[in-house]
């Protein structure tokens, strides 16, 4: 099966460490011509017990430069809130990240990420909520814990992690319960060096497996349909980057590339049969405007497809239920403010462009049970976003979630599950909480990236424990 509901990173195309965030320090060197962007203030305005507005400054220093917000509770480690174009200024320019759906009395951690060419910078704060008063009415939408029989239980695996990295595990596609296949990378501050990681599931745990070695380069999408075929995908340099598994090894698939400067990468991938793959991603020649790029495989090469995404769109996670139906989510509008969710779909023949509530905010994941059946998750000004498609309309589901969820699967159209730092699980009539993220030996930080589905009530999970420079790989089993 295709590897379903893959979280990878929105950030803008060409800047490093895509999937891997790391905060800026003296391991970490400009870009030749470029400077990074400069953190002037950070300041937290808490509203309520459940509700916070973010406020910083950024100068750009001259170079095009992406911004966006996290916050956790033990470690700013949770979803991308606001991510929006900073412009190429050469003074400080505002932005602002609205929380929502916050705990009360609670202990936030929030981080201000700016990159650009010349490299990413960051800045933390903590702030906490107020208690709720004593005759509080009730959250509206507060997603319920799960009846008997529809909690996602977590139970926490083991992974084999790169000594003296940090690593961060991006990705993972299951073509049965006894075979997974796990992407990222690891981070080696004392050489600044950025190298791809494959694990593998066999039936125990999670352990390291030979992959090509490249330089500066990151795995951040999978897609397995048996144990002697995936399709991985990233960046190595500024150029996407794949790899096909074939049962004993892998093998560098060239990509073609549709610019003459920049930078490009393939964020998600997904397939169908051997023959038959699509991969997103983005590329950049220089200017502001990101662009969506599309690639199909046939089974011998990639090529180049047509997408109808606008400029300044960032692709996100892909899935195909059929040759003859896909669908790919993201954000449009990047370098205006907070941007709009952004849907395109395959037909068969061409991709186009799909309608969706008209709201300000960002797709992180999209999974379907069925063609006319899919779950999108995000963020919708700090609260979590989640559309559904019911025959061929997008429409907002109304649950405002304790944690936004960034991985997402599907197996049927009654059976899905979402993660990050919590789970959730759909039964074909509501959403319903289920068990936070586990990491073993109790670690804090756990945060899930991606879920693959092998079989109805078993799902894997793969992402990362900790914060920044000193993150772990994370692997989980999710069963209900």
């Amino acid at each position: 099966m295709c590897a379903r509901g893959q979280r990878v990173s929105a950030a803008a195309i060409g800047i490093v460490l895509a999937g891997l965030l790391v905060s800026a320090g003296p391991h970490l060197a400009s870009a030749a011509g470029f400077a990074p962007p400069t953190i002037v203030s950070l300041v937290v305005h808490v509203l309520g017990p459940t509700s916070a507005t973010a406020v910083g400054e950024v100068n750009p220093n001259g170079t095009p430069t992406t911004v966006y917000f996290r916050v956790g509770v033990t470690s700013p480690s949770g979803s991308k809130i606001a991510l929006q174009g900073a412009g190429s200024a050469r003074s400080p320019v505002m932005v602002i990240g609205q929380m929502g759906a916050l705990r009360p009395a609670t202990s936030y951690h929030l981080e201000l990420d700016a990159m650009n060419e010349g490299g990413p910078v960051s800045a933390e704060v903590s702030f906490a909520t107020p208690a709720r008063a004593a005759n509080a009415a009730p959250i509206p939408g507060e997603l319920p814990p799960a009846p008997g029989g529809n909690a996602v239980r977590v139970r926490a695996l083991q992974v084999t992690d790169v000594p003296h990295a940090a690593t961060a595990l991006n990705a993972v596609s299951c073509a049965s319960a006894t075979f997974c296949l796990a992407v990222g990378a690891t981070y080696h501050s004392a050489a600044g060096a950025v190298r791809p990681i494959v694990e593998q599931w066999g039936g125990r745990g999670f352990h390291l497996i030979a992959s090509p070695s490249a330089a500066d380069a990151e795995l951040l999408g999978i897609s397995c349909t048996t144990a002697e075929f995936c399709l991985a995908v990233g960046r190595s340099g500024e150029n996407a980057f794949s790899e096909r598994w074939n049962g004993h090894g892998w093998r560098v698939e060239p990509t073609p590339s549709p610019r003459i400067i920049g930078s490009d990468l393939l964020e998600a991938v997904s397939c169908v049969t051997p023959s038959n793959c699509w991969a997103v991603g983005g590329e950049n020649s220089g200017t502001v405007d990101a662009r969506v790029m599309t690639e199909h495989w046939n089974g011998a090469t990639w090529s180049l497809a047509a997408s109808p995404a606008p400029p300044e769109s960032l692709v996100t996670s892909l899935d195909c239920v059929s040759a003859t139906s896909c669908w790919a989510v993201g954000i449009k509008d990047t370098q205006r403010g907070m941007g709009s969710p952004f849907v395109e779909h395959w037909t068969g023949r061409a991709w186009v462009l799909s309608a969706t509530p008209a709201l300000k905010g960002q797709l992180f994941s999209v999974s379907c049970g069925a063609p006319s059946s899919c779950f999108a998750t995000g963020i919708l000004l700090g609260t979590g976003l989640l559309l559904h498609l019911t025959g061929s309309t997008w429409h907002e589901t109304p649950v405002a979630m304790h944690a936004e969820f960034d991985a997402l699967s599907c197996w049927s159209a009654s059976d899905c599950v979402a993660g990050q730092s919590a789970t959730a699980h759909w039964n074909g009539h509501a959403w319903a909480l289920g068990a936070a993220a586990a990491a073993t030996g109790g670690s804090a930080g756990a945060s899930i990236a991606s879920i693959s589905c092998p079989k109805p009530t078993e799902c894997f999970a793969v992402g990362t424990v900790g914060a920044q420079a000193i993150t772990q790989a994370l692997a989980d089993q999710l069963t209900w």
